[in-house]
This record gives C-alpha cells, sequence and structure tokens, in this order.
C-alpha cells in the first residue's frame, strides 16, 4: 500500500493530481500558488483504509519541516495520529473509525464477516 509521492506541487495545482472525490475537501488555505507541498496518495477508493505501517514508511521518506497533503479512502486511528505528529493535512473519502487492529481483524475473516458475530449456518 506504498503511495504516490509528488514533490514540490504548488498549492494552486495539486487538486490536479488528486482524485475526484478528494478534490472538493481541499481547503481554500491550500491552494496558494506561494505555497509548495509533497502529496502522499494513498489507494482512495470509498473502501480503502490505510493502516499506521505504510504511512510511518511514506512519512520517514519526506524531509522534516515539509507541508505534505496526503489523501486517501480512509486512515485509521494510528495512521491520523502519525499524520497529525507531522502537522500533514488529510484528505480522505470516508471517515468511518477504524483502528489497524480493527482493520486487520475484518480483513483476515472470511468473506469480511465480524468475528463477533456467528457465523452463518448453511
Amino acid at each position: 500500500m506504498k503511495p504516490v509521492m509528488r514533490k514540490g506541487l504548488r498549492g494552486d495545482r495539486i487538486d490536479a493530481a488528486l482524485p475526484p472525490a478528494l478534490k472538493n475537501r481541499l481547503p481554500a488555505s491550500a491552494t496558494s500558488p506561494d505555497v509548495t507541498f509533497t502529496l502522499l496518495l494513498f489507494p482512495h477508493t470509498v473502501e480503502d483504509v490505510v493502516r499506521s505501517v505504510p504511512v510511518r514508511k511514506a512519512l520517514t521518506r519526506v524531509a522534516p519541516g515539509s507541508r505534505v497533503v496526503a489523501a486517501g479512502g480512509n486512515f485509521t486511528e494510528e495512521a491520523l495520529q502519525a499524520l497529525s505528529e507531522r502537522g500533514v493535512l488529510v484528505l480522505r473519502v470516508n471517515d468511518y473509525h477504524w483502528t489497524d487492529e480493527s482493520h486487520a481483524r475484518v480483513v483476515s475473516t472470511p468473506l469480511g464477516l465480524s468475528p463477533h458475530r456467528p457465523t452463518p449456518k448453511p
């Protein structure tokens, strides 16, 4: 789940690098031509959830003090915390609450069935 990284994007051009579902979520304060950003574009469909590990890895490739925009379908609580610690502007399609653990549990359960409910009998 490695993101696409685009460095040196001017604020007035960053919306052109965003997928359609996220363009309207970019605040006007981020669209100044005088400001440059690094864009971390993670998988960005409504079903995508980005966990903390790929976020932390991506942040190691960004120069300290850089202005960063992270865009994705959704981010876990731990991923959001890591992004917040670096002052990253986060754009996401969905804001359903996930943790790394809850997402891992759902992904590893056959057919996405909740581990808290009994499996349907044939």
